[in-house]
């Protein structure tokens, strides 16, 4: 577990667990009005935990594991946001357009567009 190596190094498996599945059993007996307050009352604290891990590990970082994103140009960056954003696009007119097509799109047929197309 990732709390074990990470944070709460001292505290048992099960207790985390527990105080998980406690928050979960509660709010799904509760609705869905318990699970926003719930989130509204929990992210903060997990910003806050995340803000104090990212300080805390700011100096071991290295950019270079991230990808070879961050080592090259802003050219390079560019070009492969291109082709990232470009297949997304096509997926997002697909499904804009799926009220003018006559019939049921299938997985099949998304499949086989997206195998044509690449």
């Amino acid at each position: 577990m990732c709390s074990k190596s990470s944070y709460l190094t001292y505290t048992p498996q099960w207790v985390v667990g527990l105080c998980l599945i406690g928050i979960c059993y509660f709010t799904a007996r509760k609705g869905l009005a318990a699970i926003a307050i719930t989130n509204g009352i929990l992210l903060p604290w997990i910003i806050i935990a995340g803000l104090y891990v990212m300080t805390v590990n700011f100096q071991y970082k290295d950019y270079g594991y991230l990808f070879p994103v961050f080592k090259n140009t802003a050219q390079s960056i560019a070009t492969g946001s291109w082709y990232t954003t470009s297949g997304i696009t096509e997926i997002f007119l697909m499904l804009f357009l799926k009220d003018d097509v006559q019939g049921k799109i299938s997985r099949i047929n998304i499949i086989s567009y997206r195998t044509y197309v690449d």
